[in-house]
């Protein structure tokens, strides 16, 4: 039977420390009452993870000399069966977690305008978008859901007039982009016909025989 003492804190006063040995020979160490620690039998860490192989044989060409003492290789024991732990039982004094109780609060007074404000004068608004050209209006604050519905009629009333004037907004729009992806495109086309002039110019001086007799036309010339 083994006893750990790491567990137990140094003090300069005389302690009584408490050991328990239950009958399947557990040692429960205790100062003054309060648990320490729980200890397992005598030869329990002994067992090892890993064994050697008693299959594994030292091979014809090992030389100890040069590769040292040859070492079998190692197997998982199969008595091995972990860490050792205390098996846990349900604690009888278990009550479950505390709870504060709850008693009427003799302060409480009920305010039934409590959630009465005054008339709103401004309304602020936070948004976060990636795509920008949200318009907010018509905003109404009320107590009142039938009055509220009936705003919501009176509004979604003018929605075929928004409507007609998107859809005229979004010609005017696609025919302004029609015109810029022409203007565009002949564009492209005029430059691309001046690169091959340019190119065609290039190619023929750089290629072409030269006469003799132009340098004697351009000697004439300036006589």
């Amino acid at each position: 039977m083994i006893l750990a003492l790491s567990n137990l804190r140094f003090r300069v006063f005389c302690f009584f420390p408490l050991l328990i040995v239950h009958v399947i020979c557990l040692v429960v160490p205790t100062i003054h009452g309060p648990f320490v620690n729980i200890l397992m039998l005598q030869g329990y860490d002994s067992i090892p993870k890993e064994i050697p192989d008693p299959k594994a044989r030292e091979p014809d060409d090992w030389d100890e000399e040069e590769n040292g003492i040859w070492k079998p290789p190692k197997i998982p024991n199969p008595a091995y069966k972990g860490p050792w732990k205390p098996k846990r039982i349900k604690n009888p004094n278990y009550k479950g977690k505390w709870r504060i109780p709850y008693i009427d609060n003799p302060e409480f007074e009920d305010d039934p305008d409590l959630y009465v404000l005054k008339p709103i004068k401004y309304v602020g608004i936070e948004v976060w978008q990636v795509k920008a050209g949200s318009v907010f209006d018509n905003i109404l604050v009320s107590d009142d859901p039938e009055y509220a519905k009936q705003v919501v009629q009176e509004v979604f009333a003018n929605r075929e007039i928004e409507k007609e004037a998107f859809e005229e907004a979004e010609k005017i729009r696609k025919a302004r982009e029609e015109q810029e992806a022409e203007r565009a495109r002949q564009e492209g086309e005029r430059r691309r016909r001046e690169r091959g002039y340019d190119r065609h110019s290039r190619y023929r001086d750089r290629y072409r025989k030269h006469n003799p007799r132009d340098y004697w036309d351009d000697y004439h010339d300036e006589l």
